[in-house]
């Protein structure tokens, strides 16, 4: 592996926020209570990092019950008091996920945020991170152990976390919502939420020493989705000013409100006003002289029941995510790119080795015989070529190959295709790929599996202490490089000894981060004709 001198991060990040406005304005201790327009909250000490204050639950917006489902996110009443902010919030409602399963209460007041700063004056100005958590707009939350930002904030970052509506509670559309809208369109509550998230921390995140003109957005998988869509979103400008996508990307986000999306089963392509109109049928409500009013009287588990929310990409059921609405989302994210309408930050985007491995668990497929049966379906007159890159007549070859065409198919080429053309229209973008295996029985059956990576971002590898030194090594890399990212929009620094080149099509440069850490060229270059192929047509 090849020797990496690291800085002290903290000194690096925290006298550049401090070398702002320190000497016009008096310092003040950051304590609590922190005054919020909503009232005044106070946090807890990380149980991790002394010098790190957490402050958990906070709410950002009106609980979206009742009368407020499926509306926009409300501002809050103000509390009197102090509210204690030193436990979670509630999860959205939400079936139960591929990944580690949510484990907090469950409800449909869910709007909480979270913060971690070890600012020790609220005059700092330091870099903030704001996480979108992934789980295909349908599970997850904010609150998930892999999120925690204590080491981040110790090293000079300020950490925000937050939840937002999910499944049928986020992605709702209706014809009859719409025309009870101010702005005629339904269907992005979930993506409302987020946007209204990043207000909140502009107007408050200088309370806990982070700083509202240098924000980072983060995401992966179905987060990494809304990443994109925000570098597309007119009501996102101005809130963030870097952009990390984290295993997805919004290629493919075509489903539109009252046309049908392109390609794809009828629960996934059918417009957003075909979708609901049918779950209100199933409930019943359709018939009500009120539709609106019986939808939102629907208790929430019958609603997520009968809205049959898909979990991965081989669920069965309905697929919600943010919706090409002609508000929030103007117009296909992949288009709006390639025309140049986004929001020009810099971008990090990346992908993982094994990608396919924790969604083909979903598919009991094992003989070479079903493989190909499965393939000629797929791939139609592509088959015998699909066949011939990727051959398999042994039940592990099917796992190992079905891996390798869904990992590339569905996460790497769409991610390829989204550097390419950010960086054609100006965005500097920064690709990666990942590919540690961490050493433990379970993990090593899925290789570096889709979510592998979050725990060596957010440094909970360090914390905890787990892994190898290999592990150690790459967590403190990566963290590194998001944190100087986050702090200038470049992921390099004189200290560190490997640079990681800017993404262009022509060279395909990216940082690998395995066992050792190198810049690579090509990523799946071999197998891009093909896959471009299909995915143009």
């Amino acid at each position: 592996m090849k020797k990496l001198y690291f800085v002290l991060v903290a000194i690096l990040l925290v006298s550049f926020a401090l070398s702002s406005s320190a000497e016009e304005v008096p310092a003040r201790t950051l304590k609590d209570p922190i005054m919020l327009d909503s009232g005044a909250i106070k946090g807890k000490v990380n149980e991790n990092y002394d010098g790190v204050r957490e402050y958990l639950g906070i709410p950002y917006a009106k609980p979206p019950v009742k009368e407020l489902r499926w509306k926009l996110p409300q501002p809050l009443d103000k509390w009197d008091g102090v509210r204690e902010c030193t436990e979670y919030g509630n999860s959205c409602p939400q079936p139960k996920s591929l990944l580690k399963p949510e484990k907090q209460p469950k409800s449909e007041d869910c709007l909480y945020l979270n913060v971690w700063t070890g600012a020790q004056s609220e005059d700092e100005r330091r870099p903030v991170m704001f996480w979108i958590h992934g789980g295909g707009c349908t599970t997850g939350s904010g609150a998930q152990d892999a999120y925690k930002g204590g080491y981040l904030a110790s090293k000079g970052m300020v950490v925000v976390t937050i939840n937002y509506r999910l499944g049928p509670f986020g992605f709702f559309g209706h014809e009859k919502l719409s025309a009870e809208s101010e702005d005629g369109v339904s269907g992005n509550y979930g993506f409302a939420d987020q946007v209204f998230a990043l207000q909140w921390v502009k107007r408050h995140i200088a309370a806990f020493g982070g700083d509202p003109e240098n924000v980072t957005i983060f995401g992966e998988s179905a987060g990494a989705v809304c990443v994109n869509c925000h570098l597309v979103s007119p009501m996102s400008k101005g809130l963030f000013h870097r952009a990390i996508m984290q295993s997805g990307t919004a290629v493919g986000i075509n489903r539109k409100l009252d046309e049908h999306g392109r390609g794809g089963a009828e629960g996934r392509a059918a417009s957003l006003y075909s979708v609901g109109s049918k779950i209100s049928k199933k409930l019943g409500c359709a018939a009500e002289e009120d539709e609106l009013k019986a939808l939102r009287e629907v208790p929430p588990d019958k609603l997520l029941e009968a809205s049959n929310a898909s979990v991965g990409l081989f669920g069965d059921g309905i697929k919600f995510n943010p919706v090409v609405d002609g508000h929030f989302i103007p117009d296909v994210p992949f288009e709006l790119v390639k025309q140049g309408r986004v929001n020009k930050v810099p971008v990090i985007i990346g992908v993982n080795h094994d990608e396919g491995t924790i969604f083909l668990s979903q598919i009991k497929l094992f003989s070479p015989l079903a493989y190909k049966l499965l393939v000629r379906k797929m791939y139609g007159e592509d088959a015998a070529e699909i066949l011939e890159r990727f051959p398999a007549n042994t039940k592990e070859e099917v796992k190992e190959q079905m891996n390798r065409i869904v990992t590339i198919q569905s996460f790497a080429v769409p991610a390829l295709f989204m550097g390419e053309n950010l960086a054609d229209v100006g965005c500097d973008v920064y690709f990666y790929e990942f590919d540690r295996v961490f050493p433990s029985p379970y993990t090593r059956k899925y290789g570096a599996f889709h979510a592998a990576e979050i725990l060596y971002v957010f440094g909970g590898i360090l914390t905890d202490q787990r892994g190898e030194d290999t592990d150690q090594a790459l967590s403190r890399r990566m963290s590194t490089h998001w944190m100087l990212f986050a702090l200038s929009g470049n992921t390099n620094a004189d200290t560190i000894d490997l640079n990681w080149p800017k993404f262009e099509s022509k060279t395909g440069s990216y940082m690998y981060f395995g066992d050792e850490f190198d810049v690579k060229e090509g990523l799946h270059k071999e197998h891009l004709p093909i896959f471009e192929k299909i995915f143009r047509r």
